[in-house]
């Protein structure tokens, strides 16, 4: 299978050890993008490897619409397949380091994808400092 690059620009700080870096939007635009040519670089080392090289990207793509069991059906194969691959980990941190939106990567829909990533993000620390209390009606001051 040939997996299709990642559709979106990494525009988030979360990394596969959870450690806090710039996003992309937050950096010069020439650092951004030498650190996505360098994921991608990487991304190719564990693909060689991967149990889906080879089967139909249709397993790991659903048609646009698909829904109910048969998606279910299609989602329980292909995290059948991941879960027996040496790389799934490597998998799963590209797309969550990419927000990869399509298809199981690393035995994970977009959906456990997308929760993950919020889980992250309210997990790290604040970086903006609190002025004033919160009152019981949310307001701040």
């Amino acid at each position: 299978m040939v997996i299709p690059p990642a559709t979106s620009r990494a525009t988030t700080d979360i990394t596969t050890s959870g450690r806090r870096t710039p996003s992309c939007t937050d950096q010069a635009p020439d650092s951004c993008h030498a650190r996505q040519e360098q994921s991608e670089r990487a991304v190719s080392a564990w693909q060689l490897h991967a149990a889906c090289a080879g089967l139909p990207q249709e397993i790991f793509f659903p048609p646009e619409g698909e829904r109910g069991r048969r998606l279910w059906r299609r989602e329980d194969t292909a995290k059948q397949i991941c879960l027996s691959c040496p790389v799934v980990d490597p998998c799963r941190a590209h797309a969550l380091d990419t927000a990869e939106k399509h298809g199981i990567w690393g035995a994970t829909t977009p959906v456990e994808r997308r929760r993950l990533i919020q889980a992250r993000i309210r997990a790290r620390p604040s970086t903006v400092p609190v002025v004033g209390d919160v009152h019981s009606t949310g307001d701040a001051w």
